[in-house]
């Protein structure tokens, strides 16, 4: 294997690491002057509740001030920290699908695959020790999908030629590769499912037929304001600021029931799904020139109706939402009716960019696919991009091997296949290849057909139906 893609990795694992070894020591550091402040600000209010000497409480704000400063900033290295343990995860990983050490890969997701499926089980597709685990660099549930369903089932051979190209322009683009992982990484933490958000997000019903809730949620809380003020201020002879303060309890918990309930049950996912805000704007900002990139570029959109910007729109409202768990809860939803205010902004959210956001996302799984087989093609400069026949009748590959296997141990071949009429007959002793041979033909051309590079010099089929029989089941 040539030696360039081995030393960036080796490279960039050192500088992650080093770079996490000392932010790491600093957030320590700070977290410890975090204590001392606190505690140091206990002291001083202690000191000026009995001594009764303004000191003491200047000096207890003072170091109160100092505390929330080095929380923030306790939380900026938190955050650097974070990234640069994913980096070195990524590395690491990297490092991995180089030596084929299968388990030092993750497996976050195993599709389900049909047990009848033509070839999946046989060629090792999915699971442990498989194509889908080697390529696997997708950090959300619609990158997997769309990489596993191109493995699955071949594309059409225009459109595994376009992605070609694609796969080309994204090979040497490592950087932009793995900021768009490691900001994946960071939105989904665990694996997140989109499908409710999305089912939310195209549904037409919602409150926007409910005028008089609207209504009620504005003008409830004013009246509690006005007639509180009225009560403090002896304008009024009793606390009638009650009244509306009733209702609002009554309206929360009958007609805005359904706010409450929507929010419970969408809210997570779409913190979820707006968190890809930063993929999407990597995306966004690429400098592409590959005709099927920029397309997938279009389908983000531009502006403050881009992807981008309304994503990060939709996080902004989600973050406004107060967990149920929360003290405040009650309260707040008593004098305010917050939740209704909540869920009528999610809905001028779903009006503006509902419809558009089962596309973003399915463009975003699209590019994480696209950069999958990219790292492919970027860690194996000498394997070839094959060429897709359509009125072909022959299988040709020269110095064909087994994608699976390392590099040291692998074995490769010339072979030919077709024309029709012909067949091609492998004999040999037990624990000869034979095989592997057979599986390294259809693995290739499973990448062949998801459009990207195979383990060959070079390699030209026609487009095929793929079937085997290899296991005894």
């Amino acid at each position: 294997m040539p030696a360039e893609p081995r030393l960036s990795y080796e490279a960039r694992l050192g500088s992650a690491s080093a770079g996490y070894e000392r932010v790491d020591a600093r957030w320590n550091l700070v977290a410890n002057a975090r204590l001392i402040a606190f505690l140091a600000a206990i002291a001083a209010a202690t000191w000026g509740l009995w001594g009764r000497t303004l000191a003491g409480w200047a000096l207890a704000g003072l170091l109160l001030g100092v505390f929330v400063l080095l929380a923030i900033y306790h939380a900026r290295l938190g955050r650097q920290r974070a990234r640069l343990a994913t980096l070195r995860a990524i590395q690491e990983e990297a490092l991995a699908r180089l030596d084929r050490r299968w388990s030092d890969l993750p497996i976050s997701w195993v599709p389900e695959v049909p047990s009848d499926h033509p070839y999946a089980d046989d060629l090792d597709i999915v699971g442990r020790a498989s194509l889908f685990q080697l390529l696997d660099t997708t950090a959300t549930r619609m990158g997997r999908q769309s990489l596993a369903a191109w493995l699955l089932a071949p594309a059409d051979p225009t459109v595994a030629t376009a992605r070609q190209g694609a796969v080309a322009e994204l090979a040497p683009l490592l950087d932009l590769r793995q900021e768009i992982e490691l900001r994946g990484r960071a939105a989904s933490g665990s694996e997140s499912d989109p499908e409710p958000f999305l089912v939310w997000a195209e549904d037409p019903h919602g409150l926007g037929d409910r005028a008089w809730l609207r209504w009620v949620a504005w003008l409830g809380p004013i009246a509690v304001v006005a007639l509180g003020i009225a009560d403090l201020s002896g304008v009024i002879p009793a606390p009638l600021w009650g009244v509306p303060l009733l209702v609002n309890l009554l309206v929360g918990a009958t007609a805005a029931r359904r706010a409450y309930s929507t929010i419970a049950e969408v809210v997570t996912e779409q913190r979820a799904i707006a968190a890809y805000a930063g993929q999407l704007a990597v995306l966004a900002a690429a400098d592409f020139t590959d005709p099927a990139l920029r397309h997938l570029q279009e389908r983000l959109g531009t502006g403050e109706r881009g992807a981008p910007a309304m994503l990060r729109r939709l996080g902004r409202l989600t973050g406004m939402a107060i967990p149920p768990s929360s003290v405040l809860y009650v309260p707040i939803q008593a004098l305010t009716l917050w939740d209704v205010h909540v869920l009528f902004a999610l809905e001028r959210w779903k009006r503006d960019g509902g419809r558009d956001a089962r596309r973003w996302l399915a463009t975003l799984g699209e590019i994480e696919a696209l950069a999958a087989l990219a790292g492919l093609r970027r860690d194996n400069p000498d394997w070839a991009f094959p060429s897709i026949e359509r009125e072909g009748d022959t299988f040709r590959a020269a110095q064909l091997g087994h994608p699976l296997l390392r590099d040291d141990t692998r074995v490769r071949n010339d072979v030919t296949i077709g024309p029709p009429g012909t067949f091609l007959l492998v004999t040999g002793s037990n624990m000869s290849g034979k095989s592997t041979l057979l599986r390294a033909v259809g693995v290739n051309a499973v990448l062949a057909q998801a459009g990207g590079p195979v383990c060959a010099a070079a390699l030209a089929l026609p487009p095929v139906a793929l079937w085997t029989s290899a296991r005894v089941q």
